[in-house]
């Protein structure tokens, strides 16, 4: 889904130190290749097709993997979006590994788009969309990034970035927060959404997830 700004930054802010803390619990051999095959970039499957581990799947029930069970921090990320959930990975860039310029186009992206929410983020870590917007996504914010105009990460900083990322088709409440929301890129726009702190403590609600039937014939606009 086309987006009116390269980035958009939602209200929701978190201690990215305490999520550091618990995936720092999670076993090594968690971490697959990234669906991209991008060089020196991991993946962890969260919400996928049956809950299983193949992040390259698009149709069928998305459910949460056995994974993100362990992760109640995360789950508390995940309900604060108030949002139907897809598919859902943590990403790790190794150190000095830049990610390939990915356009997010194609019937699945028609209609969702992208959660991104940085949980360990040097100060050189930058994201770019299209040509020439660019920004720093600090750890413990959530954002959105324009998809269709193309985007990439780079990672000089001495330290993985790591992240997690969300695909969603929205809800009426999100798409409210996000008409709402900041684009700071464009100051003329500047939110007076104050921050909302999630916490991550307690017992994490409930999450929807997306059931995605693939067509059988593709559709017109296809």
């Amino acid at each position: 889904m086309k987006l009116d700004a390269p980035f958009i930054r939602l209200p929701y802010r978190f201690d990215a130190a305490a999520v550091m803390a618990e995936l720092g619990d999670l076993d090594d051999s968690l971490w697959q290749a990234h669906p991209r095959g991008w060089e020196g970039h991991q993946a962890v499957a969260l919400v996928s097709a049956d809950g299983q581990t193949d992040l390259t799947r698009f149709d069928g029930e998305m459910k949460a993997t056995d994974t993100l069970a362990q992760l109640p921090a995360i789950r508390h990320l995940l309900s604060a979006l108030d949002t139907v959930v897809g598919r859902t990975m943590l990403v790790r860039a190794d150190s000095g590994k830049d990610a390939q310029r990915l356009v997010d186009a194609g019937s699945y992206w028609h209609r969702r788009v992208r959660v991104v929410l940085p949980i360990q983020c040097g100060d050189q870590a930058r994201w770019t969309v299209g040509e020439q917007a660019s920004l720093p996504l600090p750890a413990g914010e959530s954002w959105l990034v324009d998809g269709w105009r193309g985007y990439l990460h780079s990672n000089p900083d001495s330290q993985p970035l790591i992240y997690l990322v969300v695909d969603t088709v929205g809800s009426a409440s999100f798409w409210s927060t996000v008409n709402s929301a900041d684009r700071p890129l464009e100051p003329e726009r500047e939110s007076v959404m104050s921050p909302r702190q999630v916490k991550l403590d307690g017992e994490p609600k409930s999450i929807e997830t997306e059931i995605i039937r693939t067509a059988r014939v593709m559709s017109p606009w296809e």
